[in-house]
């Protein structure tokens, strides 16, 4: 989300909340406060904003827009960190407005992205500590589906299997026709951990909903082996290639 897009959200939500306001004393002089920081904010003064609209909040502490406004200073001048912060202060003061979670879930996104990238880029060096790291604080951020399958490749690789199991289960639950492979792996996983009985009933959960899915011919080839042998169990290899094919 641009500045000036930022920016004219702002006075839009500014001005219906005004007309909307009931005056007070206090309220008066933090509106005079919040009107010169808007127009310091407009000349790209973002530092001047920001100390008029910390004046603002200080008369009207439970002002949802005052918090808003303060967060679009902040990002607009490169803090994104602070800006979330402020953002998650409006949605908690105004839980039914409509803009303050979109702007919210914007700003996280872009705090995310450059850790995404990063995550990539350490699991590809086998910096995999550092990746799982990486996957966690963005995570924090942002939850969804392919974070938590990234993150439990970082983790089987790494040879925490627990861990990426459960990352599994948790991308499943999120998308499960997106993230349907994770089934694969989640059998892999129990098989690894000797549960043969329960990883043939997975690979075959994982045939009958993905029967021509990336992985189905190493699924038929496990189903095959632990059905003629329930205990005959293969062991997984720890190391950053986990595309198991056996």
């Amino acid at each position: 989300m641009t500045r000036n897009i930022l920016l004219s959200t702002l006075l839009t939500i500014s001005a219906v909340l005004t007309a909307n306001a009931r005056p007070s004393e206090d309220s008066g002089a933090a509106k005079h406060f919040f009107e010169k920081a808007l127009k310091r904010q407009q000349q790209k003064k973002y530092e001047q904003a920001i100390a008029l609209y910390r004046k603002a909040i200080q008369l009207t502490p439970s002002d949802a827009m005052y918090a808003y406004a303060i967060g679009t200073a902040f990002q607009a001048k490169g803090d994104i960190d602070t800006a979330i912060g402020w953002y998650r202060r409006a949605v908690e003061l105004d839980p039914g407005n409509k803009d303050f979670p979109k702007v919210l879930a914007a700003a996280t996104g872009l705090r995310a992205e450059p850790l995404q990238g990063g995550c990539l880029m350490k699991f590809d060096n086998r910096k995999l500590q550092e990746a799982i790291r990486m996957y966690e604080k963005a995570l924090a951020l942002q939850p969804n589906a392919s974070l938590w399958t990234n993150l439990a490749r970082a983790y089987q690789a790494s040879g925490q299997f627990q861990m990426a199991r459960e990352a599994y289960e948790k991308a499943l639950g999120l998308e499960p026709l997106q993230e349907g492979e994770n089934m694969y792996f989640i059998a892999v996983l129990d098989e690894n951990d000797g549960q043969g009985a329960k990883a043939l009933e997975e690979y075959r959960e994982y045939i009958r909903s993905r029967p021509k899915g990336y992985h189905a011919s190493a699924a038929r080839k496990r189903i095959r082996v632990l059905t003629a042998n329930v205990h005959a169990v293969l062991r997984l290899p720890i190391g950053p290639e986990i595309d198991q094919s056996h």
